[in-house]
């Protein structure tokens, strides 16, 4: 039947989140945001609906409740089915992009040359899967009996596969988080023998000879004062008292005093 077109088959009971799951891929309305701009030939509309049918199918394959890829904003980029207690939503989330960022930190100190790390949460409303993809986007995968003894290796290794898929598809828009390596610029030549050679501003010579003539007339200044306290400084200041060198040649001075 599935190769006659059918998109799925069920056996009753229908379980009702995978019919719905089935209803929004068949329809195009599983949720996804991703930017429009690329440099693939690939409509950002079909790279987009590519990751959520990635979702959609990991979700059907492990029977899961819903799976969601996250950036590291805590914003839902695409997303299908949903979580058993929906006004929880954002505190979950902001609080898994926490842990997203220590695993970050510690793949670093690690020294790890790729971003392996998971982390599984049992039991509560969900079994949990938190797995990084870059250090942009991180998978979450929710649901129940997720984590049992039976089947939680296999679950784990599809979630892995998973991710490497939905690498591949964000590095087809781009989207990684990876940064370019931009190439460094030479440094600039120093131009001092141009500096040397160069002829200085009229207005600019003009306060040179300013200068210099204002040094000589200070230099003038200078010597006026340096003779007239030569000429000046042994004379007394009244003319009724004498120097000690008048009064010695007058004799009034008696001598060896």
């Amino acid at each position: 039947m599935l190769n006659a077109g059918a998109l799925a088959v069920f056996d009753k009971p229908i379980p009702r989140a995978d019919f719905l799951d089935v209803v929004e891929r068949g329809l195009r309305l599983v949720q996804t945001i991703f930017p429009s701009e690329s440099a693939s030939n690939e409509p950002a509309e079909e790279r987009g609906s590519r990751v959520s049918d990635l979702l959609a199918n990991f979700r059907q394959d492990i029977n899961a409740e819903a799976v969601f890829l996250l950036n590291d904003r805590g914003l839902v980029q695409a997303r299908t089915g949903k979580l058993h207690d929906s006004s929880m939503e954002v505190s979950l989330i902001s609080t898994l992009m926490a842990i997203h960022a220590a695993s970050l930190k510690v793949a670093r100190h690690n020294h790890q040359e790729t971003l392996d790390s998971y982390h599984i949460f049992n039991g509560g409303d969900h079994d949990l899967l938190f797995i990084p993809v870059t250090p942009l986007y991180a998978l979450l995968v929710a649901g129940n009996g997720l984590t049992v003894e039976d089947r939680v290796l296999e679950i784990v290794n599809g979630l892995l596969a998973l991710r490497t898929q939905v690498e591949k598809a964000l590095k087809s828009m781009g989207v990684t988080g990876e940064l370019k390596s931009a190439a460094a610029q030479p440094a600039p030549k120093k131009k001092t023998d141009q500096l040397a050679r160069a002829t200085p501003a009229p207005e600019m010579e003009a306060l040179l000879n300013q200068a210099v003539t204002q040094k000589t007339q200070a230099q003038n200044v200078d010597d006026f004062w340096n003779e007239a306290a030569q000429k000046h400084g042994n004379k007394p200041i009244s003319s009724e008292v004498m120097s000690l060198e008048e009064a010695r040649k007058l004799g009034l001075l008696p001598d060896g005093n």
